[in-house]
């Protein structure tokens, strides 16, 4: 599980479920835990700056870089994502 925040000011944007190496590019909207701020106009935006995090595309929304930080772990093993989805709480946005 990572916490995505704004690069800029340190806000807190969402919890989400990251599998496998590498950088965040999209954030699939089934593994995001939790929002705390909301889609408006189908843009992921920092509250306090402004800044675009990222763009609703579907079913995943498209990050955009140099705008967000992350820190958290990051699920390695596929089948680690379905042992720790089972545990999880049910509640969504």
């Amino acid at each position: 599980m990572i916490i995505i925040k704004c690069a800029k000011c340190k806000e807190i944007i969402i919890k989400y479920v990251k599998l496998g190496k590498g950088n965040v590019h999209l954030c699939y909207k089934s593994r995001i835990q939790k929002y705390y701020v909301p889609l408006n106009n189908k843009e992921l935006k920092c509250p306090n700056c402004g800044k675009v995090i990222g763009t609703d595309r579907g079913y995943y929304i498209k990050m955009n870089h140099h705008t967000f930080t992350y820190s958290g772990t990051i699920i390695l093993i596929l089948e680690n994502y379905f042992n720790l989805e089972s545990s999880l709480p049910s509640g969504r946005m």
